[in-house]
C-alpha cells in the first residue's frame, strides 16, 4: 500500500488528534504543548492513519514526538503508514537544513519504525522531567 503525507495546523488537527488519543487511551495533553504543525500520513483511500508533530528548533536539532495512530482504519489500511510517515519527515527535516532529529518512544511499533529508518538508540535508563512554571 502507498501512502501520502500532508502538513495540517495543530487548530485544524488537533481536535482529531485527541480523538486518537482516547482511541488508544493515551493521556490528553493541552494544545499549547504542541507545534504549530503536525504530519499526517493518509493511505490510497485518503484515510488519515497515523499522525506525528514536529518542534522547529533554533538550532540544527528538531525534535518530533507524540505520534499517534487512527484506530478507526483497520490495521492492513494503515501498515507502513507510520514507516512512510518518519521516512518523510527525515527528508522535510533535511529539506530544512537540519542535521540531527531527536524523539523519544516506549512502544515497540514506533520503535522498530524508528530503526528501520535511520535512527539510532540514545540514551537508556533515563527518566524524563518536567516543571511546570505557572
Amino acid at each position: 500500500m502507498s501512502f501520502i503525507v500532508k502538513k495540517h495546523s495543530k487548530l485544524d488537527f488537533f481536535e482529531t488528534y485527541n480523538k486518537w488519543c482516547e482511541q488508544h487511551k493515551f493521556p490528553l495533553i493541552t494544545i499549547d504543548w504542541f507545534p504549530e504543525n503536525v504530519f499526517v500520513s493518509y493511505n490510497e483511500n485518503d484515510e488519515p492513519c497515523y499522525c506525528c508533530w514536529f518542534w522547529h528548533t533554533d538550532s540544527k536539532l528538531a525534535w518530533i514526538g507524540f505520534p499517534c495512530s487512527n484506530k478507526q482504519v483497520k490495521y492492513r489500511e494503515r501498515d507502513g503508514g507510520l514507516k512512510a510517515l518518519y521516512e518523510y519527515i527525515n527528508k522535510y527535516a533535511k529539506n530544512k537544513k537540519y542535521t540531527t532529529i531527536i524523539t523519544t518512544s516506549g512502544r515497540e511499533e514506533t520503535d522498530n519504525v524508528c530503526k528501520k529508518t535511520g535512527y539510532v538508540l540514545g540514551d537508556q535508563n533515563v527518566n524524563h522531567y518536567l516543571r511546570n512554571l505557572k
